[in-house]
């Protein structure tokens, strides 16, 4: 029932524009839920980005992985092709450490 719900709630927020930040205790599904949720995603309205965080992660890396999957519009703007959506899932978002 609980990844039901979850789906639902993810969908209308998806659908919305809205961000989604989903916590919970270790192995409580959420990354299958977003996983599922991904897979039946409509490739044709834009594309996706699974971006898993770890320890050594950094935010260097991050602005990296975010850059190579969109373009620059303008001087200080970027996003994904005109007309497009990116939906970008960042797994385990607690692990990198603190940057300095």
């Amino acid at each position: 029932v609980d990844t039901t719900r979850t789906s639902w709630i993810l969908e209308q927020m998806v659908k919305m524009r809205k961000p989604v930040l989903l916590v919970g205790d270790t192995g409580t599904s959420k990354t299958a839920t977003i996983h599922n949720f991904l897979k039946n995603i409509n490739p044709d309205n834009g594309s996706t980005l699974i971006i898993n965080f770890s320890s050594r992660t950094t935010s260097l890396d991050l602005q990296r992985n975010l850059e190579a999957n969109v373009e620059k519009r303008t001087k200080d703007t970027y996003g994904p092709p005109l007309g497009k959506r990116l939906l970008v899932f960042i797994d385990d978002l607690n692990m990198p450490k603190v940057d300095n």
